[in-house]
């Protein structure tokens, strides 16, 4: 009949080999969430926006991708279908009456059966000021922003700095499982074999 520290090392080892399986699907997911990226930040009233987003559905069969504020049924700031690559450039005025403080801007998109498209919602966070009187200088024209990879598809630097932590973590945490279990297990054998016989 096994003992308790033979159970306890079993489970160890089974819990190192199960974590690099859980932070290979963690890294995964991370990669393939939607992202957005907007500028100025902070803004102002009737300011204009703009930028990037990655990772949305090209799907002939998937929605727009929509642009609303604070939430899912917020008001509609921009749409537009993304890119083959999963892209988006939205490009779009900040209303002049919205509340100053800060919003969320919601990128959603939506599949065929109306469910959410997967890694949908992309937010981002921008501070929006009062509108500021115009003096005689001319606008700045809207943030271009650093273009998404040729490849598509790719989650970012966040993501795939995320995806190494992750990486980096899980396999100390493989080897802290493994190790503990190896010992624990070896203690045990010890414990059990017999002693010698005195001649």
């Amino acid at each position: 009949m096994r003992s308790t520290r033979q159970r306890v090392g079993f489970l160890l080892v089974l819990a190192g080999f199960a974590v690099p399986l859980a932070v290979v699907s963690i890294a995964y997911a991370c990669g393939r969430l939607a992202t957005l990226h907007l500028a100025p930040n902070p803004a102002r009233q009737g300011s204009e926006l703009s930028g990037y987003g990655r990772n949305f559905t090209s799907a002939p069969t998937a929605s727009e991708v929509t642009l609303r504020l604070d939430s899912r049924s917020g008001r509609v700031l921009w749409s537009g279908r993304p890119q083959p690559n999963g892209s988006i450039r939205p490009q779009f005025t900040v209303p002049a009456n919205v509340r100053s403080g800060y919003h969320t801007i919601l990128a959603i998109q939506s599949v065929q059966s109306g469910d959410p498209s997967p890694g949908t919602p992309a937010r981002w966070a921008v501070r929006i000021g009062k509108r500021r009187a115009q003096a005689g200088g001319a606008a700045a024209g809207p943030w271009a922003g650093p273009g998404p990879s040729a490849g598509g598809g790719s989650g970012g630097g966040s993501a795939a700095i995320v995806g190494w932590e992750a990486g980096l973590l899980g396999a100390l945490l493989s080897a802290a499982l493994l190790g503990s279990g190896a010992i624990v297990l070896r203690g045990d054998r010890r414990r059990r074999r017999p002693a010698a016989l005195p001649s």
